[in-house]
């Protein structure tokens, strides 16, 4: 039920509401506010009256109005008893129906009002006189104040005979008779009720209109439940629906901004302690797009308990967000214009718009000998900043008269002083205009510009001078304005990028546009940073000029800070030159790799040459080389072109240099020369040719690198200094061809030495068989033919010179054995080494067997190898660990990876070899113990291992202690899977 609908239907609570009302709407500017109204209205347990305080949402004409109730009195009537005599003398129409509607009774009231006799009334029903109600409805009625045994209160529709209806409030009550069952019926008529609900429902709407057509929000806090009720106007207001909020005191106080909470908090307190009589605040409060909008806040407590503590408090939300900008536009206009006018540095007064001066700061009066008062009041153009040239009086009036017609005026003038000097100042006349845009003053400023002017002369003086030292150069001087972005190139400049004169076009653009694409982005970015960082603007990039060269520039500028426009001032100076030395320079570093596969010093020669000549684009270049025999420059290595020059199609063609020249004099002081015009050169090696520049250089005492061309100073000091290093690398590339070419030939002696050897070693053994053989077959037949002859000492002597025989015949035997290794030996193929180490085990069996040796080995791995030698050498160490093992021996074989080669070890439980016979144990013919050799006891099986491991590209050692001795050996994995 709404506000409207709670007034209580006497005579004069609506009137009175309506009044207010339209008190509020229509009689603002006289009337005394606030507008309060006593007001009976309808609630749930009777009636009660309330004070209504109206008032409106603005001063002045309302757009809305607030409402506040206040709670009066309360009181409840009770239901008057019926009787007969209150029946009839009822001033409502009533009546009495039985259980189906039909009336049994009514009252002459009832029958004034339809306009039906007593008589006709009781022969109808009550379905006959309500339009709204048929027979259904009526008995469906009856029946439930018949059931719940209470009073039924309906609104309905009475029809008068006349055909006429007219709203009644009909109450329905059970009657308790002797007879069947009655029911009695009180019809008020409500005509004028509804007419004054229906005037304040439309009342309401404006209301509403009004408020929601404004923008305002309204809010209702229930102090105690803490629960806020809020229109749609107070979310939108914060870019919210209604529905998107729950609200309640915390979210209020979450959405106001923090540094205007703590005012509006206290505000709000200090009113619902009663020391103000309405709260009120500016605040921001956070929108749903997170920006902050002002907003003017105000209200009442509306309700109080007993004990005097707010429980209730209503009021409005008025968006102020684009006054609160507007002041704060106005506060920023102030202070900018409060800036200018108080800058030390600037004249400047306003005018009107007759061009009376009616204010000027005090920079302005201090630059004439005049007060304030004499300047203030009169007419610009009679102060004294113009009064001594009528021209410039007649100037400042036309400038002043644009102003006024709305123009922007600047100017540029010249002054005379009192005392004879000159000045110069820049200004403006600029138009002030009102909200209606039109001109109401104008603003006149102006600063000396003297030092200015005469800064930027002599800038003129220093870059005209610039030019002329310049000129020539490869150096060009540019500025640019970063505020207009005119460009201003010297001469010097246009030439580098190959401008005809009047072609360039003074732009950032023309000069983006001719630099390389590629180049481009990285230039316009480091102008722009240096520009905005006020930073050192450096860099390079590619020239693409108007005739189709491309050359480098090396820029460089900074920021040069002033009086006017912000400039960047800076030179180009043509690096191509420096580019294309570092491009050889490349080139060269890339050649000279290829000195490192050269193998002969002829290589070496040739491969100079081609590095020289690709490098750097010359087409004679030759290398000669030191005889020492004839001392002479003997020709090494040469381009084509000279041997074209020469005549000639070979080096044999070259003459050789002679002491005494030039060029030898060159190669004897061992530093290089740049030579102009090789014509001019008084002992030259080579007269007859036509040669002109020429860059002669050592190749320290190998010889000489000489480049030359056909014209006369074809050479500078880069030139010099990229063949030098050339030479340099040229140098180390014959000391080692020549260190790598003494030892090939120290190779192949040695080699063949070997092979001498090997074959001297086979002829000696095999020799020597022979004699041995004689030798024991003698002493065999001393034995036999006269043993018996030869006493005791006899046969001892006999028996020792057979065992001498027979070790000899074992060392030769190893003796040619060691020397087949590296002649005889076989392929290298993939071995089982498990199966190796088997095989040799079953050949020293009985030796195992006889010795009681406990063997032990692992899983060997598979490698690539000589596949008998392998086997020797396993037999060789296993051997020599079972003779010099413990009693009985324990020999252990097992292999191990470690990275790149494997590494196999045989180890016994002997005494150990002597740390300091640990590394001759592998020579020949040595043995680390008395106790017999390691393979016959020749004293070779060791040597025999070394030298098999060394063929296989692999190391043997031992390593020994009082447990006994670990003998390792290693086979490179490269050679095996």
């Amino acid at each position: 039920m709404d506000l409207v609908e709670q007034i209580a239907t006497d005579d004069e609570g609506p009137t009175k509401f309506e009044q207010a009302l339209e008190t509020v709407y229509n009689e603002t500017a006289k009337t005394e506010f606030p507008v309060k109204v006593e007001l009976d209205v309808s609630l749930q347990t009777g009636t009660a009256t309330r004070e209504y305080r109206f008032s409106p949402c603005e001063t002045g004409t309302a757009t809305g109005a607030v409402i506040v109730a206040g709670e009066k009195t309360e009181r409840s009537e009770p239901e008057p008893e019926w009787d007969e005599q209150f029946f009839d003398e009822a001033p409502d129409p009533m009546f009495v129906q039985d259980e189906f509607g039909k009336f049994t009774d009514v009252n002459e009231k009832a029958a004034e009002k339809l306009g039906y006799s007593r008589a006709e009334l009781l022969e109808m029903e009550a379905a006959e006189i309500d339009a709204n109600v048929d027979q259904d409805d009526a008995q469906e009625l009856l029946s439930k104040v018949k059931s719940n045994g209470q009073t039924i209160e309906i609104e309905g529709r009475h029809q008068c005979s006349d055909g006429s209806t007219y709203p009644v409030d009909v109450r329905v009550t059970p009657l308790e008779t002797d007879e069947k069952d009655r029911f009695l019926s009180h019809a008020r008529d409500i005509t004028e009720r509804k007419e004054r609900e229906q005037r304040l429902k439309k009342l309401q709407e404006r209301l509403d209109l009004a408020v929601d057509g404004a923008g305002i929000g309204v809010w209702d806090w229930d102090i105690e439940t803490d629960e806020v009720i809020f229109n749609e106007a107070w979310a939108s207001m914060l870019g919210y629906r209604r529905d998107e909020l729950e609200f309640d005191f915390q979210i209020w106080e979450q959405l106001v901004h923090p540094t205007d909470l703590e005012t509006a908090t206290a505000a709000l307190e200090a009113h619902m302690r009663g020391e103000s009589e309405f709260y009120e605040s500016e605040i921001r409060m956070q929108t749903k797009s997170g920006n902050w909008k002002w907003v003017w806040t105000t209200g009442q407590v509306v309700e109080r308990d007993d004990d005097g503590e707010p429980t209730r408090a209503a009021g409005i939300h008025i968006d102020i967000d684009d006054r609160k900008q507007a002041e704060l536009d106005v506060k920023r206009s102030e202070r900018q214009f409060g800036a200018v006018f108080n800058d030390p540095q600037m004249l400047v007064g306003v005018l009107d718009t007759e061009g009376v001066v009616q204010r000027v700061n005090k920079t302005a009066v201090d630059s004439v000998p005049a007060t304030r008062e004499q300047i203030e009041g009169i007419l610009f153009s009679e102060t004294p900043w113009w009064n001594h040239d009528t021209a410039l009086q007649n100037d400042v009036e036309q400038w002043i008269d644009r102003a006024v017609a709305g123009e922007y005026v600047e100017f540029e003038s010249e002054h005379s002083l009192g005392d004879g000097e000159r000045i110069i100042v820049s200004g403006s006349f600029r138009p002030v205009r009102d909200d209606d845009g039109e001109v109401v003053s104008v603003v006149a400023s102006s600063r000396d510009i003297t030092e200015r002017r005469e800064r930027e002369r002599e800038l003129r003086e220093a870059k005209h001078r610039l030019d002329l030292a310049l000129a020539g150069t490869e150096t060009g001087v540019w500025e640019w304005n970063i505020e207009t972005d005119e460009l201003t190139w010297t001469e010097s400049m246009k030439q580098l990028f190959g401008l005809e004169p009047g072609t360039f076009e003074g732009t950032l653009e023309a000069f983006a546009k001719r630099v390389h694409p590629e180049d481009r982005p990285g230039v316009e970015r480091a102008l722009e940073t240096a520009a905005e960082n006020d930073e050192l603007y450096e860099t390079e990039y590619r020239i693409q000029r108007d005739d189709g060269e491309q050359r480098w520039g090396y820029a460089s500028g900074e920021v040069v800070e002033g009086d006017g426009p912000q400039k960047m001032v800076g030179i180009v100076t043509d690096i191509t030159g420096q580019k294309r030395r570092e491009r050889q320079l490349e080139m060269i570093n890339e050649a000279l790799e290829k000195l490192s596969y050269a193998k002969t010093t002829e290589e070496v020669a040739e491969s100079v040459v081609d590095i020289a000549n690709e490098s750097l684009g010359v087409p004679l270049v030759a290398v000669s080389r030191y005889d020492d025999d004839s001392d002479k420059l003997v020709p090494w290595a040469a381009t084509g072109q000279v041997l074209e020059q020469t005549g000639g199609d070979a080096l044999d063609s070259l003459p050789a240099i002679p002491s005494g020249t030039e060029e030898m004099a060159v190669f004897r002081s061992g530093e290089s020369k740049l030579v102009e015009n090789y014509q001019l050169l008084d002992e030259a090696g080579a007269p007859g040719e036509p040669l002109r520049g020429c860059v002669m250089v050592p190749i320290g005492k190998f010889g000489m690198l000489i480049v030359a061309s056909m014209q006369p100073d074809s050479f500078d000091s880069t030139d010099e200094d990229l063949i030098s290093i050339i030479a340099s690398n040229a140098e180390a590339a014959f000391e080692r061809a020549t260190r790598e070419q003494a030892l090939e030939t120290y190779k192949d002696k040695l080699e063949e030495s070997n092979k001498n050897l090997q074959e001297f070693a086979y002829i000696a053994s095999h020799d020597l068989q022979e004699p041995l053989r004689s030798v024991t077959s003698y002493l065999a037949l001393l034995e036999s033919e006269y043993h018996d002859e030869i006493d005791q000492e006899g046969q001892f002597y006999i028996e020792r010179a057979e065992d001498n025989a027979s070790r000899m015949s074992s060392m030769i035997s190893a003796l040619l054995q060691y020397s087949r290794v590296e002649s005889q030996g076989g392929e290298f193929v993939e071995v089982d080494t498990t199966e190796v180490v088997e095989k040799t085990l079953d050949g020293l069996g009985v030796l195992i067997d006889e010795s009681g040796t406990d063997i032990d080995y692992d899983s060997l791995p598979r490698v690539t190898a000589d596949k008998d030698q392998l086997g020797q050498v396993f037999q060789n160490l296993v051997k020599n660990a079972i003779n010099h093992g413990g009693s009985p021996p324990e020999v252990d074989i097992h292999c191990k990876d470690i990275g790149d080669a494997w590494q196999f070890s045989v180890s016994d439980n002997g005494p150990g070899v002597p740390e300091a016979q640990q590394d001759r144990i592998f020579e020949i013919f040595q043995q680390a113990t008395d106790k017999g050799d390691d393979s016959g006891e020749s004293g070779i099986g060791l040597a025999i291992c070394e030298r098999i491991v060394s063929r296989h590209h692999g190391d043997i050692w031992v390593e020994s202690d009082a447990n006994g001795s670990r003998f390792n050996f290693t086979l490179p994995k490269r050679y095996t899977r």
